[in-house]
């Protein structure tokens, strides 16, 4: 694929207002998967030279969420006010692979590690209540994803967090649900939680909660216990 420029995709632009008038369904495919490379080469590069400080460890995690939060909320944000089949199909075949990434994300154990450093550390006592927040916040989150997960149960645990949205939702959700997901009038994250094989499918209206730091100040989703 041939590396495209904020000039030639404007869903590469990264921060302020979107230019909503120039993004079509055919920018999201090449926008996405050139993003998804890049950070997780960020990803990568973080997990090796990560410090338990605020600084090296919790604001670059923002940057890396928040850059694709712009871009994939962009294209969730068209799914409900410009939908087409072409943005439908789009938005379908790029969904697991942001999926993958933020499964990544929540199951580094490096960054897992450095967060439970951090809380350990005498710049604990210097940090603001919202801050401390924001870190235990992560801490659960990556704790929820699956980071204390070994072997075999780790290896089942990235494909069913990943497929989950797509397998379940139909046999979760009443028939008018997943008829406001096709319009993208909801976006649907399911979060498995390593707590006897518990699966819960939540759905956000108009939130992306993959980032600890935004969720910790979101207010609960609506919960489909799948357990029952």
């Amino acid at each position: 694929m041939t590396t495209e420029t904020a000039n030639k995709n404007p869903l590469l632009i990264g921060d302020g207002l979107p230019p909503f008038a120039e993004i079509e369904p055919g920018h999201v495919e090449p926008a996405i998967k050139q993003l998804l490379g890049e950070l997780d080469q960020e990803l990568t590069e973080l997990e090796i030279h990560v410090k338990p400080t605020w600084s090296a460890l919790v604001e670059p995690v923002e940057r890396l969420g928040e850059r694709l939060a712009w871009s994939w909320g962009i294209v969730n944000h068209l799914m409900g006010v410009k939908n087409s089949p072409e943005l439908r199909a789009a938005h379908e075949k790029m969904q697991p692979d942001v999926i993958e990434f933020y499964n990544r994300l929540g199951q580094s154990q490096p960054l897992y590690q450095a967060y439970k450093a951090l809380r350990d550390s005498a710049e604990w006592d210097t940090l603001e209540p919202a801050q401390k927040r924001i870190i235990t916040a992560a801490i659960r989150s990556a704790e929820h994803s699956g980071v204390g997960l070994e072997g075999e149960k780790k290896e089942r645990f990235g494909p069913q967090h990943r497929d989950v949205v797509h397998a379940m939702v139909h046999e979760v959700l009443p028939d008018g649900v997943v008829a406001a997901h096709r319009e993208g009038d909801f976006q649907l994250r399911a979060d498995a939680i390593n707590a006897g094989n518990e699966h819960r499918l939540f759905v956000v209206a108009g939130v992306e909660r993959e980032q600890p730091a935004k969720a910790a100040k979101c207010p609960p989703p609506l919960s489909f216990d799948t357990t029952h």
